[in-house]
């Protein structure tokens, strides 16, 4: 039987005045879900959870009272009331899990990402809404009349191994080696990603950076590609395969590897890089499982869902968590 023992995880939820609450939540090997406190809400304008993905890396954010309809605070002194989630991590994804939030209308309910996008009405189920590199906050911004059922959205905090710039001062080559039956999914990224690789000035030795993926059926995917062009020295290569230079890759470009192991391999030449470099998702596809929408059963085998999404395998039983800050916090 898996050891379910009880971890201990400590969230600090802070209010627009900057009050600081930490809330101490129990949970095991579970995702957790950070839902919107309605009730706070009914007496200050903003509640927000600081989420540390390296200690939570995954989990679902919710707005208040999903999955019942959200509050509405006609009447209030002042509407509309806003949720925030920041979420602190380096390379974070969002699924919708399900998105009914009030249709389009500028005066209406709505979500957004980061001070981009925003998002109303109706969102299909495993739908992956868009973010940047780095840490995420997710607003909710509900006003005082128009109440819908709301939403809940997972996040998945992945692992990252970017060369290390600074072990390239001193050393010539730098190697990671990565088991994906334990790290089933992740990034790889140039050094300095997604700022421009270092420079080494008059050492006149090229540095390499490589990493290992140990696994039997592996997919690589470019999320970014910007290297050097022409005859350079830096470049990229798959199992000693074709050197890939430039805008030779496109975000999206899947990568053939074949059954078994992968071999990455960065050269950088000793001026270094005007350029972004790259970032690249790999993903054991043994090791992962693929959920169906809810309106469907989950097979045991494979699935013919247009609409999947891929998670690490585990047991995920969510375990709500809301909170009541001071009174003195936020206050209108």
């Amino acid at each position: 039987m898996r050891d379910t023992r009880s971890k201990m995880a400590v969230w600090v939820l802070v209010t627009a005045a900057m009050s600081l609450l930490s809330l101490t939540s129990v949970h095991s090997d579970s995702a957790s879900t950070f839902r919107c406190d309605a009730d706070y809400l009914q007496n200050f304008t903003n509640w927000e959870a600081d989420i540390n993905t390296r200690e939570t890396p995954q989990g679902f954010i919710e707005s208040p009272n999903y999955p019942n309809h959200s509050p509405t605070y006609e009447g209030s002194k002042k509407a509309p009331r806003a949720c925030s989630w920041l979420l602190r991590g380096d390379n974070i994804e969002l699924y919708v899990e399900e998105f009914d939030v009030e249709a389009a209308n500028t005066s209406g309910d709505y979500v957004q990402v980061k001070g981009g996008t925003v998002y109303r009405g109706v969102l299909s189920w495993g739908e992956q809404i868009a973010v940047d590199r780095g840490d995420v906050r997710v607003y909710f911004y509900i006003n005082q009349v128009v109440a819908s059922r709301g939403f809940r959205i997972k996040f998945i905090a992945l692992p990252t191994f970017q060369c290390d710039a600074r072990y390239l001062k001193d050393e010539v080559s730098w190697q990671k080696v990565i088991d994906t039956s334990d790290i089933p999914q992740g990034f790889i990224e140039s050094p300095n990603y997604p700022r421009v690789a270092p420079s080494y000035g008059l050492v006149q030795y090229d540095r390499t950076c490589k990493w290992i993926l140990k696994g039997s059926d592996l997919e690589i995917e470019i999320k970014y590609f910007e290297l050097e062009s022409d005859n350079s020295e830096t470049f990229l290569q798959f199992n000693n395969g074709a050197m890939y230079r430039g805008q030779e890759l496109h975000a999206g470009d899947i990568i053939p590897t074949g059954n078994g192991d992968m071999t990455i391999r960065f050269s950088i030449d000793q001026y270094g890089s005007e350029n972004k470099g790259f970032s690249i998702k790999f993903m054991e596809l043994s090791s992962v499982t693929t959920l169906t929408s809810p309106e469907t059963t989950v097979p045991t085998t494979t699935t013919t869902m247009e609409t999947t999404i891929a998670i690490v395998t585990s047991d995920i039983t969510a375990s709500v968590t809301t909170a009541t800050l001071p009174a003195s916090a936020g206050r209108e």
